[in-house]
């Protein structure tokens, strides 16, 4: 049989087979020749480019040494826990004053015991978170585990004993006048 030209998809003339040729075979062939030919390529274009130029020297010049100086401890933001240790509510910090003046402990005076001296601490107490903090009857009532007419009457007695007592004769003219 006469051999028959291959022609490939860009119409060129690959090689000539016969039609007994194993067309298989004859692909594996053609890929191959195919690398042959685009390793051949790659380095004829590699021998074709001139290598990169050297990079400039450097010229260093050592003017002095100085050590640096280390670097500075980190600073730790103090944790919300370290935070609400030192808190304290306002009323409880006048409380805690009044305790210390009087020398009685906070729980006794917010206990339910009516001895004079716990009396007058308590009514001190009443009285400066009331003029002092601005808190309403029942809010000091709730702090210090009191019913708000204990409060009430504890202003009252306070405000009585620590008044400036007019004399016998300004109470005259008070009365004369009215």
């Amino acid at each position: 049989m006469a051999d028959t030209p291959v022609v490939s998809r860009k119409g060129e003339v690959m090689t000539h087979v016969d039609q007994n040729t194993d067309w298989f075979a004859h692909a594996r062939q053609q890929k191959l020749a195919f690398e042959m030919r685009t390793q051949q390529a790659a380095r004829a274009l590699a021998e074709k480019r001139a290598p990169p130029p050297p990079p400039p020297p450097i010229i260093l010049e050592i003017v002095a040494v100085v050590e640096a100086p280390p670097p500075p401890e980190p600073v730790k933001p103090p944790s919300l826990f370290e935070k609400l240790e030192d808190y304290r509510p306002p009323w409880r910090i006048i409380a805690q004053e009044v305790s210390e003046k009087h020398n009685i402990p906070l729980k006794e005076l917010q206990g339910n015991r009516r001895f004079k001296r716990l009396s007058i601490a308590r009514r001190e107490i009443f009285w400066r978170l009331r003029h002092e903090k601005g808190m309403s009857l029942l809010d000091i009532a709730r702090k210090m585990g009191k019913d708000h007419t204990t409060v009430l009457h504890g202003l009252r007695m306070y405000a009585r004993k620590h008044q400036p007592q007019p004399t016998p004769g300004e109470e005259a003219c008070n009365i004369v006048k009215s």
